[in-house]
């Protein structure tokens, strides 16, 4: 068959084959030489990697509605489903409106999970199962449907406290609980405890790693012993302890950075105010035309508020602020500030339709 064109998008291979897709979005699967052996038809989306003879896909015409697709590119699970996840030991978890439940090979639905908040994949023959959002408990069901391991074990949260049941499953025999720092039989017996000092991970071939906070790695054999040491967690304290008064260090330093900075901040917004009250209380002369009227005004500061003199009379004061180099005047009836002076510009406004020039 052709040798594959360029790629533009590719899933990861399964069952000796991967599915890939080019510039126009045209599928296929390609074996590990890169040949071509199945073109997807038009009207078919495939998604994932091939498990147990068969890949999901979807019908973008039928609204989204999902299937399976087998390796002769024949969809055999009709594209009917809201979801659908990998098959696993010959099931595959599907979801139709109300209806969750699992499918064999040929499509049949065997086991209803409708009663059931959330399901899990078959793995050793046991799939774990979830009875609802409020009463977060994990327990297992056969091949048939039966609960065999009552719901009753605590269940890792992900995103939004869904239930992460894509890692919670039997492996070599065992199920792991994390918070009891131990490990369970199909029969839902307690048959191994470890260090609860421990972090320990999921049996493969007898072995599971064990590891003391990160810093110390060991391997688990299932009856619970384990090649980490008390020298080596002595050591691994240690070196947290350092980590740690290292951290303080720069947390400290960093604080001391940040207020040495407030501080020149503060300085610096100290001394332009400074510079605009040095400036104001030279009682600058202006003199301004309201309506044919020619008044001269001066204006100073006396404690915490401005004084504006006209024609040698008390004209007004009122509180006032520097904010950006400008000094605004509050008027005491409460009425909308007005910038009386620019430092820069030296411009004085009695109101936005009155300006005053200096002379």
């Amino acid at each position: 068959m052709d040798t594959w064109c360029p790629i533009k998008r590719a899933e990861s291979f399964g069952e000796g084959v991967a599915l890939v897709e080019d510039e126009d979005g045209k599928q296929s699967f390609i074996d590990k030489s890169g040949t071509v052996v199945l073109n997807v038809e038009q009207g078919v989306t495939c998604f994932g990697a091939f498990h147990d003879g068969l890949i999901k896909c979807y019908s973008q015409e039928k609204n989204y509605a999902y299937g399976f697709m087998d390796k002769s590119g024949k969809v055999v699970v009709p594209m009917k489903y809201s979801w659908v996840r990998d098959f696993s030991e010959g099931m595959a978890f599907v979801q139709l409106d109300e209806y969750k439940g699992f499918i064999d090979t040929e499509g049949h639905e065997v086991i209803s999970c409708s009663d059931y908040y959330q399901a899990g994949d078959f793995h050793e023959g046991l799939a774990s199962v979830v009875k609802s959002f409020d009463d977060m408990k994990i327990g297992f069901i056969d091949t048939k449907g039966n609960v065999v391991i009552p719901i009753s074990l605590p269940v890792a949260g992900g995103e939004g406290g869904e239930p992460m049941l894509e890692v919670e499953y039997f492996s070599d025999g065992l199920y792991h609980i994390p918070e009891s720092h131990c490990y369970i039989d199909k029969t839902g017996k307690q048959v191994l405890n470890y260090d609860s000092r421990l972090w320990a991970g999921r049996f493969s071939e007898g072995i599971a790693m064990v590891s003391y906070l990160w810093k110390v790695q060991g391997l688990m054999d299932k009856e619970g012993k384990n090649s980490i040491t008390q020298d080596m967690i002595d050591k691994a304290d240690k070196e947290i302890k350092e980590e740690q008064r290292r951290a303080e260090e720069e947390r400290l330093a960093a604080q001391r950075a940040e207020e040495e900075r407030i501080r020149q901040e503060r300085e610096r917004a100290e001394a332009e105010v400074r510079e605009v009250k040095s400036w104001i209380e030279g009682n600058w002369r202006y003199r301004t035309e309201f309506y044919g009227s020619v008044s001269e005004m001066r204006i100073g500061i006396s404690g915490d508020y401005i004084v504006v003199m006209m024609d040698g009379q008390h004209y007004y004061s009122g509180s006032y602020t520097i904010e950006d180099n400008q000094l605004i005047y509050n008027r005491r009836n409460g009425s909308a500030d007005y910038i009386l002076i620019d430092k820069y510009n030296h411009r004085l406004m009695a109101d936005e339709s009155h300006p005053m020039q200096r002379f």
